[in-house]
């Protein structure tokens, strides 16, 4: 509701998935820092108990200050630069060139639309009992004009939910797409 622009009913504003992107991603930022954190505290953990096992004490504090400590430090600071450049890219509207986009809303309006369309089915179909058979098989026939009608019947007429289905459809898609992007980096 409050995003309408002036599209028309049924429609929604296409800058709303820009807009959800950010309010579900907003701890996005420091869920990265807090792991980047975790892993500078592993690798530095690890790192003073394999001097500790490995080197004499007069040169565990000799090593870690003149070879590992910057170095550390240097690493945690490159992947935070890092992480803030991904993090800048995605403060802009998505855009989209990849298929992978279309091809995911059309997926997920398809599922949709399989799940009313095998209710619809399942409603229109009677089991009868094959005469003179002893046995629990069934023969199964679907009254076709039942099943458009009970389909008929399932397709929601309120064109808010419609926008809401299909907005929500767009923005799962778009993570997907910059989630295939994120993944492919170096």
């Amino acid at each position: 509701m409050r995003t309408r622009g002036t599209e028309l009913l049924g429609n929604f504003n296409p800058l709303v998935i820009g807009e959800l992107f950010w309010e579900q991603s907003a701890r996005w930022r420091q869920l990265a820092i807090d792991h980047v954190n975790d892993i500078a505290a592993i690798c530095s953990q690890f790192l003073e108990a394999l001097l500790k096992d490995k080197c004499p004490k007069d040169v565990q504090s000799r090593i870690w200050s003149s070879q590992i400590q910057d170095v550390l430090k240097a690493r945690k600071n490159a992947s935070i630069e890092e992480f803030d450049r991904i993090w800048e890219d995605l403060q802009y509207f998505p855009i989209n060139y990849n298929h992978y986009y279309t091809d995911t809303v059309k997926k997920q309006q398809m599922d949709r639309t399989k799940v009313n369309l095998s209710k619809a089915i399942t409603a229109a179909t009677t089991h009868t009992v094959l005469p003179n058979c002893h046995s629990d098989h069934t023969s199964a026939s679907v009254n076709v004009d039942q099943a458009i009608r009970e389909y008929s019947q399932n397709i929601d007429p309120d064109m808010n939910r419609l926008s809401c289905e299909e907005a929500l459809d767009c923005l799962l898609a778009i993570y997907k797409v910059c989630f295939q992007l994120i993944g492919n980096l170096p």
